[in-house]
């Protein structure tokens, strides 16, 4: 059943960062842990790995990818090495620079906590539209919707994320 199940695209491009570069599970794991994944799975393989790598923070990719098969993830690691289908996103490569992972990752999950907040405020505006039913609250609506419909969501005002 798990492989029928659609794998966000930057959730995959966000754990296939973190299966490739182990290290970074362990400088970065409280933010990791705070990460909400829509993708069930996505949730599961993330806890996988902080699990792996709070057990053994030496890891290597290897080392990584033998833990996430005793913890039963190999189908959830094919899963997302499956939804990267392509190849723009060098930092999350095995062969990457620690200095262009680092640069990618933080651009990345900017862009994911970005997005999520947006489907936060659209569901905010959605209620107060339906509570007030508003032109205002309408255009709220269209405003936020308009910035989720950009390919990357970067370009969000803060304004609108209250």
């Amino acid at each position: 059943a798990e492989r029928s199940l659609p794998m966000p695209a930057r959730e995959a491009l966000i754990l296939a960062t973190l299966i490739n570069h182990p290290w970074l599970a362990v400088e970065e794991a409280e933010t990791i842990s705070s990460l909400p994944f829509r993708a069930e799975p996505a949730a599961r393989l993330r806890d996988g790995i902080l699990s792996a790598v709070t057990e053994q923070n030496s890891l290597d990719r290897e080392g990584l990818a033998t833990q996430l098969t005793d913890l039963g993830l190999a189908t959830v690691v094919a899963l997302v090495q499956r939804a990267i289908t392509h190849k723009g996103d060098k930092f999350a490569d095995p062969e990457a620079d620690r200095a262009v992972v680092e640069v990618g990752w933080r651009h990345t999950v900017a862009l994911h906590q970005k997005q999520v907040e947006l489907r936060l405020a659209l569901s905010a505006a959605e209620q107060a539209w339906h509570n007030e039913g508003s032109e205002d609250a309408f255009a709220r609506i269209c405003e936020i919707q308009a910035l989720l419909n950009r390919t990357d969501g970067a370009e969000a005002p803060p304004a609108l994320l209250t």
